[in-house]
């Protein structure tokens, strides 16, 4: 219980938030994490298999990618359902780095 009285739930995890995202090339990001881990992510699959991202096949649309102000998803302000929040963002990083780190 707070100090004040107030009771706090836990509900798992925190969301992960982002300080900034910028482009990296066609359909790749470069993020920096709250924490100042960085990294960079393909989201071609994610976008391909996700019909409500098909207008981010577009450069130029790709390219106006913005960091929602609490850090917590990117957007394109041009196509507001074309959204990712920071935990899918931050599973996709996951899944390369256990890709990467696969034997072959």
């Amino acid at each position: 219980m707070a100090a004040d009285g107030q009771e706090f739930v836990s509900v798992g995890e925190p969301i992960p938030r982002l300080r900034s995202v910028g482009i990296d090339k066609a359909r790749t990001i470069n993020v920096v994490w709250e924490d100042g881990a960085s990294a960079t992510i393909d989201l071609a699959p994610h976008i391909s298999r996700n019909k409500a991202l098909k207008p981010l096949e577009d450069d130029a649309v790709f390219a106006n990618v913005m960091l929602e102000e609490r850090g917590r998803a990117i957007f394109w302000p041009q196509n507001p359902e074309c959204a990712i929040p920071t935990t899918t963002i931050e599973h996709l990083q996951i899944m390369a780095m256990a890709q990467y780190l696969e034997p072959e």
